[in-house]
């Protein structure tokens, strides 16, 4: 079973990488220790043969070799034609041995007395052989030795190599770990939307996961707000439609009690209670659309042929106004919405053409809209008020609600920008600038 901790199985990962290592080289010194051992008692075979065939030294002469092994695990015989052996070393020689194995010089090995034997064959003079042979049980032993250290080094190297693997893993982890505490402290907290949990801890992959977090985590705060700022504009929207509402519902009432009792007047007082409502309503539900977030649906719009459509829409609704629209051939294409976009643009001709003077002018820019009046304008310190819901300035002439500016002021931002009154430089009447971000 694989461990559930991430430091156990990058340990584990790391013990299973050193056993494999410790297997490889361990076989491999085992294997490279068998043939050099081979290749020696090779060699001093040869030099046994050659020495003793020379013929000066044919007569019987003790071997030498350290890796032959002692005396009683070799022997140096020489074959008559006739079958008469005259044997040299101390290991008998079996009954089954091969008299000469083919006189080869090249050392190769014979089975014989239930051993295996490794000789070199030469023939010399008379028709003879000369035999160096060696038993191969002490070099099998001293490889079965050698690989019985080398597994017990191994387990010791691989033990080892665990508890340090484990050391330093957690080590290696505690980064991580804090970012893990970090987060599990943000998850389980006091629901703060600002907390971010840290990235600077000078590792690269965990401060990348800290970073991503905290973008993750940014997200949800903007979420958090959204959802405060839609709940909190319904709680306004209930509360200012009771509010507003219930004077007119009330003028209403008494009206048509009015009616009832034979005042044709109070009909028509009726009829115009509830054009009232129903444009209250109308500007309630805008006001609270605009406060409900970044908007949905964007699309890439002309800010000159948008200014253009609302605008005749405008001098359609106000005749005796002289509405103009002053834009270059085209501005940057840009992205919102384009229902907050006209709600934005039609409250504040609506509110030049309604409290200002006679002349109102539509400038187009760049990511901003300026509509400007020749009317009385507003005072500076109650420019605030006004942009309020039902703020109304004291020079505020005609009828209205008081939520137009705020519609307007709620879809510039909306739209991630802002929404500013000051003096028209034009007329000397309000000018009201809406400077328009990213939506």
């Amino acid at each position: 079973m694989r461990p559930s901790s991430l430091s156990a199985r990058v340990a584990l990962a790391a013990v299973a990488a050193v056993a494999i290592c410790l297997a490889v080289a361990g076989v491999a010194v085992v294997v490279i220790a068998a043939r050099t051992d081979r290749t020696t008692l090779d060699g001093d075979l040869k030099r046994v043969v050659d020495r003793r065939a020379k013929p000066a030294l044919l007569a019987v002469r003790g071997t030498q070799g350290a890796a032959v092994g002692p005396d009683e695990d070799r022997f140096v015989r020489v074959v008559a034609g006739n079958g008469v052996t005259v044997q040299h070393g101390g290991a008998a020689v079996p009954d089954d041995f091969p008299d000469a194995a083919g006189a080869q010089e090249h050392p190769e090995t014979v089975h014989a007395g239930g051993q295996d034997w490794r000789v070199v064959s030469r023939t010399i003079a008379g028709g003879r052989t000369l035999q160096a042979a060696a038993r191969l049980q002490p070099l099998r032993d001293r490889a079965a030795r050698l690989g019985r250290i080398v597994f017990l080094v191994a387990l010791i190297a691989l033990a080892g190599s665990a508890l340090l693997a484990r050391t330093l893993t957690r080590a290696a982890l505690r980064p991580l770990d804090r970012l893990r505490t970090a987060a599990r402290t943000v998850g389980t907290g006091t629901g703060d939307a600002t907390a971010r949990v840290p990235a600077d801890a000078g590792v690269a992959e965990v401060d990348e996961l800290g970073a991503d977090l905290n973008a993750m985590l940014a997200r949800l705060e903007r979420a958090h707000a959204d959802r405060a700022a839609a709940l909190e504009a319904a709680r306004a929207f209930a509360a200012d439609a009771g509010h507003e509402l219930r004077t007119p519902l009330t003028s209403l009432s008494v009206n048509l009690a009015a009616a009832r009792a034979g005042d044709r007047e109070a009909l028509d007082a009726a009829d115009a209670e509830l054009m009232r409502i129903g444009t209250l309503v109308e500007q309630l539900q805008a006001l609270a659309r605009g406060s409900s977030g970044p908007p949905q649906q964007v699309e890439g719009l002309d800010l000159v042929d948008f200014a253009d459509a609302a605008v005749t829409a405008a001098r359609r609704r106000h005749p005796e106004t002289t509405i103009d629209l002053d834009a270059p051939g085209h501005t940057a294409p840009y992205v919102g919405d384009p229902d907050g976009l006209r709600a934005l643009l039609d409250n504040l001709v609506e509110n030049a053409a309604r409290h200002g003077g006679p002349h109102v002018v539509v400038t187009v820019g760049d990511h901003r809209l300026d509509v400007e009046d020749d009317g009385p304008g507003i005072p500076a310190h109650e420019r605030d008020l006004a942009l309020t819901r039902f703020g109304r300035a004291s020079s505020a002439r005609g009828p209205g609600s008081g939520l137009g500016l705020a519609i307007a002021a709620a879809q510039a931002h909306r739209h991630g920008g802002t929404l500013k009154l000051s003096d028209s430089d034009r007329f000397g009447g309000l000018r009201a600038t809406a400077t328009l971000g990213r939506a």
